[in-house]
């Protein structure tokens, strides 16, 4: 169940995940934590895809909704990605979903890390350094190394909740 599960949030993210199996498969497998209050919000809102998956047909029980427990790094990412997409929505710059997602992967420093070079099993070890960055909050203070990497800004991006990362990203990059 769990395969088709993960099938259906690739979806989320288009084709591009076709290259991307092996990185999407580990953020599936790692747990969200928030270590800023609220950013425990940008889990539920990952875990609420489950619900989605159920009422679109998704032929899985209470018990593996129990059995997933936290929420993942992938769910995060792809519900987070949704969100953008609402705030962008009548922005002249509106993106989709599918595109904030890998633009979050590229703005992360993860987007090298396609199918072909993944194979290397000793970059294991250098994508679980760069999830750990992101998780443990250790990019810079203007957000370079996570999600939401700025120009300037007055705020320590460290001790910012994402919801207002993304906020502070958008009023930097996108015109309102």
């Amino acid at each position: 169940m769990t395969d088709k599960y993960f099938e259906f949030l690739c979806g989320f993210v288009g084709e591009k995940s076709k290259n991307y199996i092996m990185l999407l498969s580990r953020l599936y497998k790692w747990e969200f934590y928030g270590l800023i209050p609220n950013d425990d919000n940008r889990g539920e809102d990952g875990k609420r895809l489950r619900d989605t998956y159920l009422e679109k047909g998704g032929r899985i029980g209470s018990s593996f909704l129990s059995e997933l427990g936290a929420c993942t790094v992938l769910e995060m990412l792809i519900a987070l990605a949704q969100r953008m997409e609402k705030e962008l929505a009548d922005n002249p710059k509106a993106m989709s979903a599918e595109e904030c997602f890998w633009m979050f992967m590229d703005n992360l420093q993860w987007i090298e890390f396609d199918d072909a070079r993944y194979i290397d099993s000793a970059l294991d070890g250098t994508v679980y350094d760069k999830v750990q960055i992101l998780l443990d909050r250790t990019y810079d203070a203007l957000g370079n190394g996570g999600i939401f990497p700025l120009k300037c800004s007055n705020k320590d991006q460290r001790t910012v909740e994402i919801w207002y990362q993304m906020m502070e990203y958008l009023l930097d990059n996108f015109v309102f």
